[in-house]
């Protein structure tokens, strides 16, 4: 593995020689040539590693070389210089972390670990036994199969599919033994994670499965499609957007055409949203303050047609230029890619201060999804469906008042239950005396600043007019430490 990194950083910073090369060691040329050829392997802590370091950083910025080692590095934005070396020495050599854990009798021992965005499901699994403990055998029969099997995970050669019934068991069990053997100190070590994560235990759930099975690659990816969204984001984005608006008028005056205004039951994706078009149209041309909206059913309804989505968002765009409130409740097991998929659709609604999202903290179920779209005096669209059928789903359709209180009442016991998704400051910041926002890191990239910090990120656009995007979904706390960690 070394030889293999070390002949990478060689090629892409274009050295030539070893003769070149060795003279930014410190070292004979024959040196160079071995480590290329796999012959030698310098240990991590020695003072040839350390130079090792010195002289790829040094030859990187004689020969103008920067952008070429970042990337292989994958970093973006600037660093300090002893950060770059800091994943310079961690790039050659895969440098392991160690832990100090505590046995059931209050004897320590250690637990060896890579970087946590570097671990696979594999390294997770065998660092989590061992922080606990537990053997082969014991966890095989917590879980039901054959120890062979969990010696298979362990060793990288296979793994249970991420969303499959064995994944959720595994994960359980892992955390009943932890409580039952009063380990959380253990795993806290391990995983990262804060003290809020770890007194929730619906979130601690949620958040261990994701840490156990989610890809690291795949939250980098996330987090900087996030981030490009946000670059493009400005301060007279929704003013913008009204002048849009107003032009296709015509097109929301016919939305009427193509709805059942009459209907007490809609069918499948389609019908929900023929009913959702219904359900806007009324708050546009209503006397609405406020519209609630929660739904744990898959999003594909809304995003497999384009045509539905322009009307969606124009007529979302109509109710909060009439300063129509929207409350949103988003679910703590959607994953990273949902969550920064409805979070980059409603930017341009989120500018305008009328939106108001949250994320419940409990999970969802297993076997039934509901839906809950409520405006009153307009009506409210409601569903309990078998989970993952939605085009076979049916939706019902009230306007009694009766029925509008009934499901406005539930929905209000969720919101109790529910953490802010996302707060958006414009031209301001969020206090900095709260409690939940006083300890932070700063970083900062092209165009943008990111603060980080235990519970939440902040995403800010500095210019005339300031803008601040501050999110605490767990989910997204955690892919942005990830991305920032790297």
């Amino acid at each position: 593995m070394f030889t293999e990194k070390f002949n990478t950083l060689w090629k892409e910073l274009n050295i030539q020689t070893d003769l070149e090369f060795s003279r930014y060691l410190n070292c004979e040329r024959s040196y160079v040539n071995r480590m290329r050829r796999g012959d030698r392997v310098p240990g991590v802590r020695g003072k040839t590693a350390e130079r090792l370091v010195d002289g790829f950083y040094l030859y990187a910025q004689d020969h103008d070389k920067e952008k070429e080692l970042l990337k292989i590095l994958k970093i973006d934005g600037d660093l300090k210089e002893l950060e770059v070396k800091r994943r310079i020495r961690e790039y050659l050599f895969e440098i392991k972390y160690t832990s100090t854990m505590l046995d059931k009798n209050g004897k320590t021992y250690s637990v060896n670990y890579r970087a946590g965005y570097k671990m696979r499901f594999g390294e997770k699994l065998s660092a989590v036994m061992k922080c606990l403990e537990i053997t082969n055998v014991k966890l095989a029969k917590m879980v039901n199969l054959d120890a062979s099997v969990i010696s298979r995970y362990k060793n990288g050669v296979t793994m249970p599919k991420k969303n499959s019934d064995i994944a959720d068991v595994l994960c359980e069990r892992l955390l009943q033994y932890t409580k039952i053997t009063e380990r959380e100190e253990n795993l806290q070590k391990l995983t990262g994670f804060d003290n809020y994560i770890f007194k929730n235990e619906k979130v601690l759930s949620v958040m261990f499965h994701k840490w156990m099975f989610d890809s690291y690659d795949e939250d980098i990816s996330i987090v900087k499609n996030m981030i490009d969204s946000f670059k493009s984001v400005n301060s007279q984005a929704i003013n913008q957007n009204y002048e849009v608006l107003q032009e296709k008028m015509k097109l929301l005056d016919c939305i009427e055409d193509d709805i059942g205004q009459s209907k007490s039951v809609y069918h499948g994706n389609e019908g929900l949203r023929q009913a959702v078009l219904r359900f806007l149209n009324g708050v546009r041309n209503g006397n609405v303050k406020e519209i609630l909206l929660y739904s744990d059913e898959n999003m594909n309804w809304m995003t497999d047609d384009e045509k539905f989505i322009k009307k969606w968002m124009l007529l979302m765009l109509a109710c909060v230029q009439k300063g129509v409130l929207i409350r949103i409740i988003h679910n703590i097991d959607r994953g990273p890619k949902e969550m920064t998929d409805a979070i980059k659709s409603w930017l341009p609604l989120y500018m305008s201060g009328m939106i108001e999202s949250y994320y419940a903290q409990r999970t969802g179920g297993e076997r039934f999804s509901h839906t809950l779209f409520i405006a009153k005096g307009v009506g409210c669209i409601s569903s309990w469906n078998a989970k993952n059928v939605n085009d076979k789903n049916i939706y019902f359709y009230d306007v009694e008042d009766e029925k509008i209180e009934f499901f406005e009442n539930i929905f209000n016991s969720l919101l109790k239950e529910s953490k802010h998704l996302v707060k958006v400051n414009v031209g301001e910041s969020i206090p900095k005396d709260d409690k939940e926002y006083s300890e932070f890191k700063e970083w900062n990239i092209p165009g943008l600043r990111i603060i980080l910090r235990d519970r939440s990120v902040s995403i800010i656009k500095d210019g005339e007019v300031p803008v601040e995007f501050n999110i605490g979904h767990p989910y997204m706390v955690m892919a942005f430490k990830n991305y920032l960690d790297k």
